[in-house]
């Protein structure tokens, strides 16, 4: 196994809840032979934010399909309030103890297949970084 990390930013607004829209950015996509299982996605938004939402979708087989939404809070950021942070933390062997972070999400593992990929996408026209972590492993049969 290898380690797994990719980071992106977005910021193109993407109201569309069923994977369709230009603003759609690839978070993980596997290599040839192999598959990623996911420890976590953390998203950290870097200016102040409105109500809105942060999609994940999986495309396998060429078919979009909405995996999972984090609800983003309205957030001014200033000098004593920091801006909107989630992390979804994948239940796997990478991670017993969890994440002590109130307010973020805890999901099943969650392996991306070697004809799969992982894309996410904002409602909102604001930036953010996502930043995905995992292990790359040759793909089980």
């Amino acid at each position: 196994m290898a380690a797994f990390i990719n980071s992106i930013t977005i910021a193109t607004a993407n109201t569309n809840r069923d994977g369709s829209g230009a603003a759609m950015f690839a978070l993980v996509k596997p290599t040839p032979g192999t598959e990623i299982e996911l420890s976590s996605i953390s998203i950290r938004a870097f200016t102040t934010t409105t109500a809105g939402m942060i999609r994940l979708f999986i495309k396998v087989g060429g078919v979009m399909s909405l995996l999972h939404e984090v609800p983003v809070a309205a957030i001014t950021v200033g000098a004593s309030t920091a801006g909107f942070a989630h992390v979804i933390a994948f239940i796997t062997g990478l991670d017993p103890m969890g994440l002590a972070v109130t307010g973020d999400t805890r999901l099943p593992p969650l392996v991306i297949p070697p004809n799969a990929e992982l894309y996410v996408a904002t409602h909102n026209s604001e930036s953010f970084a996502i930043h995905a972590v995992g292990q790359s492993r040759p793909a089980r049969g």
